[in-house]
């Protein structure tokens, strides 16, 4: 990204990538917190 400030379709594909996880963890958060957590210490991804 730094490399190509004026790239656009990275940028937006970033973007949809980050939103797919962001999606899943929140699906997964409701379903079963357990693997949810586990999942996040596994990865060590902070919640909101």
């Amino acid at each position: 990204m730094e490399l190509h400030k004026n790239d656009f379709s990275l940028e937006r594909g970033l973007r949809r990538l980050l939103g797919k996880r962001q999606r899943l963890l929140a699906y997964l958060a409701k379903k079963n917190r357990v693997r949810y957590k586990k999942l996040i210490s596994q990865f060590d991804i902070w919640e909101k």
